[in-house]
């Protein structure tokens, strides 16, 4: 074995050494990993950027949670309410299953800051331009509608965000499947109480959003509540939505009131749309083991 081998296999065995204090294993988990996907895909304005992917996106999780839903007929919608814990899959596809809908154009997709990312500096609101792969196929980005509002509404892109921001990419997946012909404005917000800058935004999304769209808001309610207590709030909360006002948004006790303002900014403070709720349970009514529980809320905003 030559010198320059030695040195070699030295200098390789320190490397290592190095990777695995530094970082654990050579090879990062699956839970470190960033999600991201793919071959490059090439947008005209997005070169040389790798498409989004959930976590979650097992194709047999969501059949199963689409085989247990009853057919009984979807609903024509302007917006509506559904969660982004996975573990509450079967009420999220019942949700999405009441609104299947081919001619859907458009998709957007509000959710709440989880991580802190827009704190600091503060942004009161992030999208992004990359598409998204699941194992029902690609979801293409709007990417019009994230252009404006950027160039025009200063919403800035911001891919980090949403490679681990659950509200967002929990949804993908679903809506994928039940929207197949639809492209996707995915937004995240900073859940802070100046609601009229939220009430802009969605009003904003309204005047931009030409054809069959659909706003959805991503977001689960009571936190760390006792079952008794999580009703109470719920059925607070869902009075409060049933008739819908700014003047009442910090009565509604979810994790993203800012988002509910993006809507009711969508919806429009004149239009008052049938507002139709189907489901309120919780996380013990999925297995949740703890002594307090987090609640979901399903609910539709009719077309009139």
């Amino acid at each position: 074995m030559s010198g320059r081998t030695v040195a070699f296999l030295i200098f390789f065995i320190a490397l290592s050494t190095l990777v695995i204090l530094a970082g654990g294993s050579y090879m990062p988990s699956r839970k470190n990993m960033p999600v991201v996907t793919g071959p490059v895909t090439v947008f005209e304005g997005h070169e040389n950027k790798t498409n989004l992917r959930s976590y979650f996106d097992e194709r047999e999780a969501y059949e199963t949670a689409f085989s247990s839903v009853a057919n009984d007929g979807t609903t024509e919608v302007v917006a509506g309410i559904v969660p982004h814990h996975f573990l509450a899959k079967d009420l999220i596809a019942r949700f999405y299953a009441g609104i299947a809908d081919d001619s859907v154009e458009r998709v957007i997709v509000i959710g709440p800051d989880h991580f802190n990312r827009l704190r600091n500096p503060r942004r009161d609101a992030v999208t992004t331009g990359r598409s998204w792969d699941t194992s029902f196929g690609t979801v293409h980005a709007e990417l019009e509608t994230v252009a404006v509002l950027g160039d025009t509404y200063g919403i800035p892109e911001d891919d980090d965000v949403f490679m681990n921001e659950h509200s967002v990419y929990t949804e993908v997946p679903f809506i994928r499947k039940v929207f197949p012909n639809a492209k996707i404005v995915p937004i995240v917000v900073n859940d802070i109480y100046e609601y009229d800058a939220f009430i802009g935004i969605g009003k904003t999304l309204r005047d931009i959003s030409p054809g069959k769209t659909v706003l959805i808001v991503s977001s689960d309610f009571s936190h760390e509540a006792t079952v008794e207590e999580a009703k109470k709030s719920d059925e607070a909360s869902i009075s409060i939505l049933s008739d819908l006002r700014k003047e009442e948004l910090n009565g509604i006790r979810c994790d993203c009131r800012s988002c509910m303002a993006v809507m009711l900014g969508f919806l429009g403070d004149d239009a008052r749309y049938p507002f139709r709720f189907f489901e309120n349970m919780n996380s013990a009514d999925f297995g949740g083991t703890g002594k307090t529980v987090t609640s979901y809320v399903g609910a539709y905003f009719l077309a009139r």
